[in-house]
């Protein structure tokens, strides 16, 4: 399989693991599901982000994973917030 994405969008992925060191999940965004079983063990440092981006594995999206770094350097913590309410609290 190739990859649908056009090279902006294969950048803009790519940019998360390879710039940001951190990790993505393939993911359906438009149903919110996340496809990757195991990856609370996954060594992610091990996998070519690169080559699954080119075969089309992120092409309905991508989850961006909490937490260590890919090379464990640093800790990537977000926030969410629904809603404006919760933005002005």
């Amino acid at each position: 399989m190739t990859s649908r994405l056009s090279k902006e969008q294969l950048s803009a992925v790519l940019y998360w693991p390879e710039i940001a060191d951190v990790v993505i999940f393939p993911a359906d965004t438009k149903n919110k599901e996340i496809h990757l079983t195991g990856w609370s063990e996954k060594d992610f440092s091990k996998v070519d982000f690169t080559a699954e981006c080119y075969s089309g594995r992120y092409d309905n999206g991508i989850a961006i994973r909490t937490g260590k770094t890919i090379s464990g350097k640093h800790c990537l913590i977000a926030i969410d917030f629904d809603g404006m309410d919760a933005v002005l609290a």
